[in-house]
């Protein structure tokens, strides 16, 4: 889906954005997340992206060593998905201690291990 602020899925990697691979094959996978929550749905491109970012911040997640962001969403009920690319594998590590996210007071579910 292209909203403006994010390109549209073809066959490219979602975690990098190279059109080479597909996430299960990304070399970047292991510095990455995803995270999904019904309200992100509700906004667009650089807005989703800024709320996203703010409410990783309030946990304590250095949103600094976010490299790039990915918004893709299947054409069905199911909320999107936000990928994260992390500097570090690191960064991921601290991203998987965060308990309870809530973006607006909606729970969110961040998924680690991406293509596995």
């Amino acid at each position: 889906k292209n909203d403006g602020g994010d390109q549209a899925h073809g066959k490219s990697c979602l975690v990098c954005g190279s059109p080479d691979h597909t996430v299960p094959g990304c070399p970047h996978r292991a510095m990455a997340f995803a995270i999904s929550c019904g309200v992100l749905d509700t906004l667009m491109g650089e807005e989703r992206k800024s709320l996203l970012k703010s409410s990783l911040h309030s946990y304590g997640l250095d949103v600094e060593a976010v490299q790039r962001m990915h918004w893709f969403k299947k054409r069905d009920d199911r909320p999107g998905s936000m990928y994260i690319l992390m500097s570090s594998a690191l960064a991921v590590k601290e991203a998987a201690a965060l308990r309870g996210v809530e973006i607006q007071g909606e729970p969110a579910q961040i998924f680690f291990g991406l293509g596995l």
